[in-house]
């Protein structure tokens, strides 16, 4: 019973983090969009749109980590 509501809350957690990340490469989704049609206009923003291109794929992988993560922790509680 204590390994299940720990397998519980960190599967909680795990769901948390995964929801912010999402919302953080929302966020840098629009920073790259807006970065790109400054650029597209000729406007300075090579390396705004270099450094919102690196910062999301760091996103990315971090989103796929957590999922990860989430399966196997609701594997786990499938296993109890």
């Amino acid at each position: 019973l204590i390994r299940h509501s720990a397998d519980s809350g960190g599967r909680r957690t795990a769901q948390a983090r995964l929801d912010a990340e999402g919302e953080s490469v929302a966020a840098i989704e629009g920073v790259l969009k807006t970065a790109g049609e400054r650029a597209a206009k000729g406007q300075d923003a090579k390396i705004e749109v270099a450094l919102a291109t690196a910062l999301l794929r760091d996103r990315q992988a971090r989103v796929l980590e957590l999922e990860a993560a989430l399966r196997q922790s609701e594997n786990a509680l499938c296993v109890l």
